[in-house]
């Protein structure tokens, strides 16, 4: 199977003809979230020169990672290689019916290049078949489900993203980092990355905490 791993790469103010995205491997791939920091600071950079309004992270009214990292990413590179329309096949399993509806009602909506197919819906596949498959296969990634491609993702609960922490106190540097340097946070509804970690820190002293009333679950899923 032919792998192709793009990252952001593009700096406001470049000329137009500059690239957007760089074609990377395991050995030249980013491992600290220096693409997501390029993109944000892409837009504070145009949002400041061309309207004049301070930075934005992504949040619920504009969920940006998933859209100029991965979405126009992607396009910009089938493009390139010539596509003007194609099939965008999604890893939504049968267990997942809200994302797949979400998908169809995007594929109706119309006004992209591309349709969105999801085979392993289609054919039935669950979680527990996926788990199951991974399980039998000669390696491990070692690697918690709850960490997912985006370990502190925002759209995960705060109970999800607190034992991550406690876990591995290191993941939340970017994260908090970010909305420091920027001036903003992920979610106005709870409490910033920094008192998260603060928060992870004292709990991991503690035995058997209960996360139950930490537990809302909004869907995390960057095909979103």
């Amino acid at each position: 199977m032919n792998i192709v791993w793009m990252e952001w790469c593009r700096v406001y103010g470049q000329p137009d003809e500059a690239p957007w995205y760089k074609l990377v491997d395991f050995e030249t791939a980013s491992r600290n979230g220096e693409p997501f920091t390029m993109m944000l600071e892409y837009y504070a950079a145009y949002r400041k020169a061309e309207k004049n309004l301070p930075p934005v992270l992504p949040n619920f009214s504009n969920n940006m990672c998933t859209a100029y990292l991965k979405v126009k990413i992607g396009e910009k590179h089938m493009r390139a290689l010539g596509y003007t329309e194609w099939d965008c096949v999604i890893g939504i399993r049968y267990d997942e019916p809200k994302r797949y509806h979400r998908m169809m009602a995007a594929n109706d909506r119309g006004g992209t290049r591309w349709d969105n197919v999801c085979p392993s819906y289609a054919a039935g596949v669950t979680k527990e078949d996926a788990g199951a498959f991974w399980a039998a296969q000669p390696f491990d990634l070692g690697m918690d489900s709850d960490f997912g491609n985006c370990d502190l993702c925002w759209k995960k609960n705060e109970g999800k993203l607190i034992k991550t922490i406690m876990d591995d106190p290191a993941r939340v540097i970017w994260w908090s980092g970010t909305e420091e340097r920027f001036g903003q946070v992920f979610r106005h509804d709870r409490a910033d990355y920094k008192t998260m970690g603060w928060s992870a820190e004292q709990r991991s002293r503690q035995t058997d905490f209960d996360f139950e009333y930490l537990s809302e679950e909004i869907d995390c899923f960057c095909g979103d």
